[in-house]
């Protein structure tokens, strides 16, 4: 049996939505998992054991747990450079529950 990938997000954010347009476009299986964040549930102790900082989204791929931008910054196709100016406009315009 083939273990999916778990996404733990919400159509609220669009990094949530980033991820499941990535995920679909490159034919990588998974499982959605919807976080209500309106009713705080980013903030249930259980989600917070996946993620501390209860940020959405998250993957757990058979538990190893991705979080915020790991994946990009060590295996991705952008340089330092570019990462260094997409942290510039993500931190200063992203809005985060």
């Amino acid at each position: 049996m083939t273990v999916l990938l778990k996404l733990y997000g919400s159509l609220l954010s669009q990094p949530s939505r980033a991820v499941e347009l990535f995920l679909s476009i490159n034919k990588i299986p998974y499982q959605s998992i919807l976080i209500n964040v309106l009713k705080e549930d980013h903030k249930s102790d259980k989600f917070l054991k996946l993620n501390p900082f209860n940020k959405i989204p998250v993957i757990d791929d058979d538990g190893f747990v991705l979080k915020e931008r790991y994946v990009e910054e060590t295996n991705g196709r952008f340089g330092k450079q570019q990462l260094t100016i997409m942290s510039q406009y993500s931190s200063a315009n992203s809005v985060s529950p």
